[in-house]
């Protein structure tokens, strides 16, 4: 029996979810666009498949189906690194790729057409014209640069040779994972995490509560850095690479209790090296200063020695320097109660200069353009 008719057979392929196929589609269709020595793969998101990410979704069915064409010889899965239960991508095996043709027309032959965001002449102008003064870049720090909004790039399919680099975040639910890189020797039951500098595949170690309920932290950087977002924590690790410095992604939690999985992380790191110096880097928006606020007093109850890190009002300057677009900055919200959380919320005094800069310009501002700076 070949590989195509055991997959049939042992496949129970009408159980196989709707995005599966579409992922497995695409794995096919970039045999046509790719370079031949580049491996077609895709890496699955929380865009691409919606349902497999949601905590709440069995994924035994998408599984069972990857795993079985793992197994003839189609596909390669790697599983997201310290959870065995989640895909973090799939490569598509050469001698696989007329068995997986065959099966999409035969089995699923209609996938509905993508709908992509697109961009007009003059924005891929303005996109080439932030590459060419500031080099390689991440996707949402070049989307910040270009059009003062980090987010603007997201969905949009850019040329591989721009000079862009895109990562996909993982699916957080809550406080349930610490994204860590930098200088660093943390040991677990489950496993060690080292020194990790390098932004390919997927940067930095996650620890899931399992790993951070019994940690040991043999050695950490002289200098803690608590991020805000994941890309200017993945810049930080490509510009200031093999520096004393441990780097930790806060994920944009509003606020961060005392029982959150960070806090117990971060218990550990101040068991082990009280006093440490910390940095606190954050939006230059209300919900940046308010995630700043916390993060400041936990540190400072846990032991550590915090610090706010570019998040004085000079900043702001700096930041419209910097972006390339006509709007600079970003207009407070009304609706979201930008204006009631600058009046109302007992900022640190260290921060309150910051907050009463928005509320005079009536403006506020992102993290991620700051890089280029650093």
């Amino acid at each position: 029996m070949n590989e195509y008719d055991y997959i049939v057979q042992h496949g129970e392929l009408e159980f196989w979810p709707d995005e599966l196929w579409q992922i497995l589609q695409t794995l096919v269709r970039q045999t046509h666009q790719v370079n031949r020595a580049r491996q077609p793969q895709i890496r699955i998101t929380k865009k691409n498949c919606p349902k497999y990410t949601s905590p709440s979704n069995d994924r035994a069915e998408f599984h069972q189906a990857l795993q079985l064409l793992e197994q003839v010889g189609v596909i390669q899965i790697d599983w997201l690194p310290n959870a065995s239960q989640f895909v973090e991508k799939i490569r598509l095996i050469n001698e696989g790729q007329e068995i997986l043709n065959e099966l999409i027309n035969t089995y699923f032959p209609f996938i509905p057409k993508e709908e992509r965001k697109t961009l007009s002449a003059q924005d891929w102008d303005k996109l080439i014209q932030t590459v060419n003064k500031y080099g390689t870049l991440g996707l949402r720090t070049a989307s910040h640069i270009t059009f003062g909004n980090s987010h603007r790039l997201d969905n949009i399919r850019l040329p591989n040779d721009l000079g862009i680099w895109e990562y996909q975040d993982v699916t957080v639910e809550g406080a349930n994972i610490i994204r860590a890189a930098g200088r660093m020797s943390l040991v677990t039951p489950y496993g060690a995490f080292n020194d990790r500098w390098d932004i390919s595949g997927h940067p930095g170690h996650y620890l899931w509560p399992w790993d951070i309920q019994n940690l040991t932290v043999q050695a950490i950087g002289q200098c803690l850095i608590l991020i805000e977002n994941p890309y200017p924590m993945w810049e930080l690790m490509a510009r200031w690479k093999n520096q004393d410095i441990t780097l930790v992604c806060l994920h944009g939690f509003a606020t961060i209790s005392r029982s959150s999985i960070l806090a117990t992380f971060l218990d550990h790191i101040y068991q082990a090296f009280p006093n440490l110096e910390t940095w606190i880097w954050c939006d230059l928006d209300p919900n940046g200063l308010i995630i700043a606020n916390y993060a400041y007093d936990l540190v400072n109850q846990l032991g550590g020695r915090p610090k706010f890190w570019l998040m004085d009002e000079a900043v702001l300057e700096q930041l419209e320097e910097i972006i390339l677009a006509d709007t600079k900055l970003q207009i407070l919200e009304e609706e979201k109660k930008d204006y009631q959380i600058l009046r109302d919320f007992h900022f640190n005094s260290s921060l309150q200069p910051l907050a009463n800069a928005l509320l005079n310009r009536r403006q506020k501002g992102e993290q991620e353009g700051l890089v280029v700076t650093l």
